[in-house]
C-alpha cells in the first residue's frame, strides 16, 4: 500500500460494520459514521462508552477519531482529563 494517495496524506486504514474504508487528509468525502462517533463522544464523554455502544473496540474508535482530527486538522478532544473534554479548536 502506497503511503500518498493523490498528494495527499495516508493515514490508514480501518474497518466499519464490515467494510473497509481509508482515512486521508484532503477534500476527499469523509465517512459520515466519524462524525456519528464524534457527537455520541461529545456527549458520553468517554471513549470506552462511545465504542461500546457504537459497536467497535475501543482502540477503533480512538483511530476513528483521529482520522476525523486529521480531516480537520486538528485535536477535536482534549484527552488529558478525565472525563475527555471538547478541545479549544
Amino acid at each position: 500500500m502506497r503511503k500518498v494517495h493523490h498528494g495527499r496524506k495516508y493515514l490508514g486504514r480501518y474497518r466499519s460494520k464490515g467494510q473497509e474504508h481509508e482515512a486521508k487528509v484532503g477534500w476527499d468525502l469523509i465517512n459520515t459514521d466519524l462524525f456519528k462517533d464524534f457527537l455520541h463522544l461529545v456527549q458520553s464523554r468517554n471513549f470506552s462508552t462511545t465504542a461500546r455502544d457504537r459497536g467497535m473496540s475501543q482502540s477503533t474508535l480512538s483511530r476513528r477519531i483521529a482520522a476525523l482530527e486529521a480531516y480537520v486538522g486538528g485535536d477535536l478532544f482534549d484527552r488529558g482529563v478525565q472525563p475527555v473534554a471538547l478541545s479549544e479548536a
